[in-house]
């Protein structure tokens, strides 16, 4: 009787060990992930509106909401500096640079004309610093 109790229990604690491994770890690397292809997706389909500094307003409001959220999902993810490396994600300094790229260019996005030279080679410049820390397309150029 005993032996299938201690069989039950550990069954049961391998399993609820899962589980916390999946929600607390797995889940949110996932979501990270996720949210980069939304960047990659976000950035090539409004690109000619960025660069030419002439964007709309919910281009605007996107970019500071991709902003946030990018901040959001790395802290959810626990133990991010030792899990970054081992699942191939930007390092947290890296993440917080393309967090500042993105915020400049929703700063940025909505100029007069006088400014908008100006404007779109910082705007590239950020784009560019966004590509090489998250390591994902933000343009069409190569």
């Amino acid at each position: 009787m005993s032996a299938v109790f201690g069989t039950v229990v550990a069954g049961d604690s391998v399993c609820v060990l899962g589980q916390i491994i999946i929600k607390f770890i797995i889940e949110p690397i996932l979501e990270f992930r996720h949210l980069l292809g939304r960047f990659t997706q976000f950035f090539l389909r409004n690109q000619g509106e960025m660069i030419s500094a002439e964007g709309s307003e919910s281009t605007e409001n996107e970019l500071f909401v991709l902003a946030s959220e990018l901040l959001q999902k790395r802290q959810a993810i626990i133990y991010y500096s030792r899990l970054s490396g081992l699942y191939g994600l930007p390092s947290s300094d890296k993440v917080l640079d393309a967090a500042k790229s993105i915020n400049q260019i929703g700063n940025r996005v909505r100029t007069g004309k006088e400014e908008r030279a100006d404007e779109q080679e910082r705007i590239y410049e950020a784009m560019r610093k966004i590509e090489s820390s998250l390591g994902i397309n933000v343009s069409y150029n190569k």
